[in-house]
């Protein structure tokens, strides 16, 4: 693949704005002067005398070089007083970046409870506001979202957070068939769910009819298993 050189097709002028006319650009291998072989098309096939030589308004013509190469680059006026001598020039890469062939690492991912701060009134996929309202399943009548992709989130809630309130009271477990439950107050946005629940009291179904209480604010809450990168 070709890389066109940054240089070209470009004007070249003095301080007193007049073109470099006849200006020439050297190209040597690194640390030498070996000349490197450049070329008028990008399929690099046709090669370019050395040195280049600008054209009559100071620019110099379509100079294609190999991705990937490295290059010293000599700049001489018309009447060969150096402009430019910088070694150790690399050319970019044209050729795309591999896809890995595994899955994202899930200590990479978004896990349920994560915070993220989004500039919006509606929360993403996959997300709930942080807003002093709730969350829970579709019968628990949630007024932030009544789902049961909720659960993981209440479940999160329930064993991370020993000051959780919930309606009706707490109760010794999640499973003891609350309506809400209220999550502290801040001004962010949280993640919602996870593959599995944290380590603690083991709620049984009826915890997915529950919801949590979000409170009011920019952020958002993780509310399901993690499934890669949400977009912002």
């Amino acid at each position: 693949m070709a890389v066109l050189w940054d240089k070209s097709l470009v004007p070249w002028h003095d301080a007193s704005n007049a073109p470099y006319t006849g200006a020439k650009a050297y190209f040597f291998d690194v640390g030498t002067t070996t000349p490197q072989i450049t070329y008028t098309d990008a399929a690099l096939s046709i090669p370019h005398d050395h040195p280049v030589v600008a054209l009559a308004n100071g620019w110099f013509p379509p100079v294609f070089l190999p991705d990937q190469s490295s290059h010293r680059l000599r700049i001489l006026d018309g009447d060969d007083n150096t402009l430019w001598d910088v070694d150790n020039i690399s050319v970019p890469t044209t050729t795309p970046p591999e896809i890995p062939d595994s899955e994202t690492p899930t200590e990479q991912l978004f896990q349920t409870g994560d915070l993220k701060i989004r500039w919006s009134t509606t929360a993403p996929t996959g997300w709930v506001r942080v807003n002093g309202r709730t969350i829970g399943s579709a019968a628990s009548g949630a007024s932030e979202r009544a789902n049961a992709d909720c659960e993981d989130l209440f479940l999160f809630l329930w064993n991370n957070d020993s000051s959780l309130a919930v309606s009706g009271g707490r109760g010794g477990t999640a499973t003891g068939g609350r309506e809400r439950a209220r999550v502290p107050c801040r001004e962010v946005r949280v993640a919602a769910s996870s593959s599995h629940a944290t380590s603690g009291s083991t709620p049984s179904s009826s915890a997915r009819k529950r919801s949590a209480s979000v409170t009011k604010a920019s952020r958002w809450s993780r509310q399901s298993t993690p499934r890669g990168p949400v977009a912002s």
